[in-house]
């Protein structure tokens, strides 16, 4: 209740007289104090900005809760490594699937190929 009762009548908080801080509902608390910090919060989004206009194009961006500390900005980054990790194993994995190609259309068999009826064409599509 001190860390409260700090906040809401320091000048650097919420600047209330110590009877006005405890007239306040806890709504009021939240509100005054959302309003209180919504320049801190466009600053960050600010500098964010700033900062992510100068990051290579796979960097992890920025986040305003970064610089407000409240962002976990090296868990985000773990993340992307592992997630590059595992994009990186599912490609090579796809480079080593053999691809097989269409039958071309002068094939017997293929609906387009010589000799193909419509009856055919049917059962190919169908299978």
């Amino acid at each position: 209740m001190v860390v409260l009762w700090a906040y809401g009548t320091s000048p650097h908080g919420l600047a209330l007289s110590e009877a006005d801080f405890w007239m306040l509902s806890q709504r009021e608390y939240y509100v005054l104090q959302d309003v209180q910090q919504a320049d801190a919060r466009r600053w960050a989004t600010a500098l964010a900005v700033t900062v992510n206009m100068n990051l290579s194009k796979d960097a992890v961006a920025f986040t305003a809760d970064d610089f407000l500390g409240l962002g976990d900005r090296a868990k985000r980054v773990q993340d992307k490594q592992v997630s590059d990790m595992k994009a990186g194993s599912l490609n090579r994995q796809l480079s080593k699937v053999r691809v097989t190609r269409p039958a071309s259309p002068n094939q017997k068999g293929s609906p387009c190929g010589r000799g193909a009826t419509s009856a055919r064409s049917a059962e190919w599509y169908s299978a």
